[in-house]
């Protein structure tokens, strides 16, 4: 996410999407990073997608997680929350605390390049351009 004059420069489009999510500290980061053990069961936290794109996610969570950690993500699908979209490793570029709550904005930016990812990436590709999710789908 940057270029020889030293601008951070998106790659990618990023597509408006919601769907449930749950996040962890990957576990090279796990002995820097903690969550309390309130905040989530074995080690995983409630968060919502926000927006998807081929290259990242951005996420807003009610826990702190410090920019350059790297993150496991888990998507799910909206309609059936059992299924899981995508599971992939990232690596928090941006965060934004957005108000009081608190909540926190994360941008984030793959890491993992497997087949097992790519797989995922191209699946939510589908989904945020068929637009079959959304806050209008979740009512």
């Amino acid at each position: 996410m940057g270029d020889a004059s030293g601008l951070n420069i998106r790659r990618s489009v990023r597509n408006e999407l919601y769907l449930p999510a749950k996040i962890a500290i990957a576990p090279e980061h796990r002995s820097l990073v903690r969550f309390a053990p309130s905040a989530g069961a074995n080690g995983w936290i409630d968060a919502d997608l926000l927006d998807f794109s081929p290259g990242g996610v951005g996420l807003i969570t009610r826990v702190f997680v410090p920019r350059r950690c790297r993150i496991q993500i888990r998507v799910f699908d909206l309609a059936d929350p059992s299924v899981q979209l995508l599971e992939t490793t990232a690596r928090v570029m941006r965060l934004v605390m957005t108000d009081g709550r608190p909540a926190y904005m994360l941008g984030t930016s793959f890491e993992d390049d497997d087949s097992h990812t790519s797989e995922g990436i191209e699946r939510m590709m589908r989904i945020a351009e068929a637009g079959r999710a959304g806050p209008s789908q979740a009512a």
